[in-house]
């Protein structure tokens, strides 16, 4: 039998983006998380992420992620 799964977060509360930045990162493989790569695999968009907390880099570092920044 089919699963249904939302295409999009239920809430865009910052612990949800955050949770969805990690979810993502462990899906992605090698050292860095593009926003390119989180796109491709995300349920909400990389400009919401940058808009939301100032930048790719803040937000990765707020979610605990500052090792999976490229730095560009």
């Amino acid at each position: 039998m089919p699963t249904f799964e939302l295409n999009r977060l239920l809430s865009y509360a910052d612990e949800a983006l955050f949770a969805e930045l990690r979810r993502v990162a462990a899906l992605v493989e090698g050292p860095y998380l593009t926003k390119t790569a989180f796109n491709r695999h995300s349920k909400a968009s990389s400009s919401v992420i940058c808009d939301r907390f100032g930048g790719w880099g803040t937000a990765l570092e707020r979610a605990g992620l500052r090792n999976r920044y490229s730095g560009s």
